[in-house]
C-alpha cells in the first residue's frame, strides 16, 4: 500500500485535534480553520514530514508491523491517520526532550529560592559558596556576613518592578544532543504524551483490555521509532512504572520544532 502524497486535513484528523490539545488555547473551528486554530503548527508538521520524517520512516514498514496493525484494530484507529499522528508525536516529543531549549529561571525567582531557604532552615545554615569558572570557589561561613546577604537580598526583592530584568528568565539552546533528557524521560514524555492523545483526544475505551493494549501498542511504537530498541527490557508493565515514576516530571523547556 502505497503513502499517498497529499497531506489533506482529513488524514491529519488525528494530528490537529492532538495539536489543539497539545499546542493551541484556541478552539477549533472546522469550518474557518485558518482563522480560529494556530494552524501554522499543521504547516510546520508538513513541512518536516516531507523533509525530516519521511527520509527517517517508512510508511510500507509500519504497515508490515503485525503487533501494531493488530493493536490499532483492536482500538478503533485508522492506521492511516494513526501514522501520522505517530510521526507527530515522535517529532514532538524529540523537539522537547531532545532538542528542547532550557529555559533559565529569572534572578528574582532564584532569589526568592534562596532566602526561602535560609528562613526555613535558619538555623542550619551554615556557609554560602561562589564558585568561579576556572577559579577557586569562595567560601562565606561567617552567620553574620550570611544574615547580611540575606537581608539585602529579602529587601532588594520587595522593590522589584514590573518590566525589570529581575524578572526576566533566559532561554538556552544546546544546538545539539548534549542537551538531551535521559532516554528513561524520553520514553516517559513519549507515553504520556500518546496515552493523553488517546485517552483525552481521540477518547479512546479505557477498560482494562483496552488499556493494555494502549501500553503494548506504545511499547512496539516505541521499538518501531527507536527511542529504545531493546525489546527484552521493555513491555508494558515497564511503561506503567516510566509513567509512575517520573508523574511529577516538569521542566521548563521550549519546544524547538513547535514553539
Amino acid at each position: 500500500m502505497q503513502e499517498r502524497d497529499q497531506l489533506d486535513d482529513e488524514k491529519l484528523s488525528y494530528v490537529i485535534d492532538a495539536m489543539i490539545s497539545l499546542l493551541s488555547t484556541i478552539e477549533y473551528d472546522a469550518e474557518e480553520p485558518y482563522e480560529d486554530f494556530s494552524y501554522h503548527y499543521v504547516d510546520q508538521f508538513r513541512r518536516r514530514y516531507k523533509e525530516n520524517l519521511k527520509q527517517k520512516f517508512c510508511y510500507d514498514q509500519y504497515l508490515k508491523e503485525p503487533n501494531i496493525q493488530n493493536a490499532l484494530k483492536a482500538l478503533d484507529l485508522d492506521p492511516e491517520k494513526f501514522w501520522y499522528l505517530l510521526m507527530f508525536v515522535y517529532d514532538y516529543c524529540e523537539g522537547y526532550c531532545i532538542k528542547g531549549i532550557d529555559f533559565k529561571d529569572t534572578p528574582e525567582t532564584q532569589l526568592k529560592r534562596f532566602t526561602t531557604s535560609i528562613e526555613q532552615h535558619r538555623e542550619k545554615v551554615e556557609s554560602i559558596t561562589l564558585k568561579i569558572k576556572g577559579k577557586h570557589s569562595i567560601t562565606i561561613d561567617n552567620i553574620t556576613a550570611i544574615k547580611y546577604i540575606y537581608l539585602l537580598c529579602r529587601d532588594g526583592l520587595q522593590e522589584i518592578e514590573n518590566g525589570s530584568l529581575m524578572r526576566q528568565g533566559e532561554w538556552f539552546d544546546h544546538g545539539d544532543r548534549s542537551g538531551a533528557e535521559p532516554v528513561s524521560i524520553q520514553i516517559y514524555y513519549f507515553s504520556k504524551t500518546l496515552l493523553d492523545i488517546l485517552d483525552k483526544v481521540l477518547k479512546i475505551d479505557t477498560r482494562a483490555k483496552k488499556d493494555g493494549n494502549k501500553r503494548a501498542l506504545i511499547v512496539d511504537l516505541i521499538l518501531f521509532t527507536g527511542i529504545y530498541t531493546d525489546e527484552t527490557k521493555l513491555t508494558a508493565s515497564h511503561i506503567s512504572g516510566y509513567l509512575s515514576k517520573y508523574k511529577d516530571y516538569n521542566k521548563s523547556r521550549l519546544n524547538c520544532y513547535y514553539s
